[in-house]
């Protein structure tokens, strides 16, 4: 986090978050591989607890048997300042794709992650975060892919306890997947708390059709275009909470208005450096900014035409940066072109961006500007 904090400032990059563990445990030594006789709890791992109910060490105990993630906040601000600083953290990511510990950390985590512990540990480091940091942004739960945005990926677990039967929990309270359940939890316990508990609802994305360029260039359509049917399982499993966007915002607006959406994980699983990845990445950036979504990182393999992209939404030199206000725009066919116009204010010049989507014909685009007070010369 310290190497962040630096390079984020030699880079000019304003906003920095960092991820806090509630899987609860951490390697103890560095003697090797861990068997499976050795799983958590054994003497190879140390517990993770959130709070530490005693004095904040800025040189932590490692002799005893407990890392405290209190401690750990509060030796980041301690170092870096609070996140109104340039060199502090301005968000905390509370962990990293829960459903997939027992896969991910079979011998930390072995069993599936419950959703009362996930909430119960959501709620109780974000009040961590919140005591020590007040104006920082609070990100979570930072959810795989579908399966766990729908159920936490326990959707088939019908013998659990009462308290984790998914099947009652959604009838009983109308949900209509686990993130209704997640926002739902959150906004209790802030308005408990006294102040707004999580910022974003963090999830992550990772297109499920794109294994050829004419997929590819039609895989942003999942995230807003209801008209759309992808063709992969996600379509035919799924279909009640697509598309994606539109449905996190409606369950934002229901259950926990104002939460932010963050995408802290995305990418379209084809690898190679191709110009249909640019453009794949221009019509996920056209979905994120019409679609509320405040922050999105971008992860996988360098791709000179991805982060060409990017950087036309972000740090054009020839052109500048986009606008910063969106203004309404929309194209006859999602499927052939995608469009994005902003501006920013007091300036006669709109900004349009154009995908063409076929792979082989050229497209030919009229552009109406209706309603418009201003007259522009760009």
């Amino acid at each position: 986090v310290l190497d962040l904090s630096q390079k984020s400032i030699e880079n000019n990059i304003k906003y920095k978050f960092t991820t806090l563990q509630m899987m609860g445990y951490v390697a103890a030594d560095k003697n090797g591989e861990v068997s499976e006789k050795q799983k958590a709890p054994s003497s190879r791992w140390k517990k993770v607890e959130i709070r530490k109910n005693g004095e904040l060490l800025l040189n932590p105990d490692t002799n005893d048997d407990v890392v405290y993630m209190d401690e750990y906040v509060n030796y980041i601000i301690s170092k870096l300042g609070d996140s109104t600083t340039a060199t502090g953290i301005q968000g905390y990511s509370l962990d990293n794709e829960p459903a997939l510990w027992n896969n991910t950390h079979s011998l930390a985590h072995s069993s599936s992650v419950k959703m009362n512990e996930l909430i119960s540990k959501s709620i109780e480091l974000a009040k961590v975060v919140k005591d020590a940091d007040a104006n920082a942004d609070v990100l979570g739960p930072a959810l795989y892919g579908i399966p766990a945005y729908a159920s936490l990926d326990n959707e088939e677990n019908k013998n659990e306890g009462d308290d984790e039967n998914w099947s009652r929990i959604k009838s009983d309270n109308g949900y209509d997947w686990f993130i209704d359940y997640y926002l739902d939890e959150m906004k209790k316990a802030s308005d408990e708390y006294g102040s707004r508990l999580l910022d974003y609802m963090d999830i992550h994305y990772y297109s499920e059709a794109c294994d050829v360029p004419s997929k590819l260039l039609q895989a942003s359509r999942t995230l807003y275009d209801s008209s759309f049917k992808e063709n992969s399982w996600i379509n035919s499993k799924y279909q009640n909470i697509l598309p994606i966007l539109p449905k996190l915002q409606e369950s934002i607006d229901k259950y926990f208005p104002g939460t932010k959406i963050a995408i802290s994980e995305y990418n379209f699983r084809k690898s190679g450096n191709t110009i249909y990845e640019g453009i794949a990445e221009v019509q996920y950036l056209i979905a994120f900014a019409k679609n509320n979504v405040g922050l999105a990182t971008y992860w996988g393999s360098y791709s000179p035409y991805i982060y060409s992209a990017i950087n036309m939404f972000t740090d054009c030199a020839e052109f500048g940066e986009i606008g910063e206000n969106i203004i309404n725009s929309e194209t006859e066919d999602n499927a052939k072109v995608c469009t994005l116009a902003t501006q920013n204010n007091n300036e006669d010049k709109l900004d349009i961006i154009l995908t063409n989507n076929d792979m082989e014909k050229t497209a030919q685009i009229n552009v109406s500007i209706e309603n418009s007070q201003k007259k522009y010369k760009k």
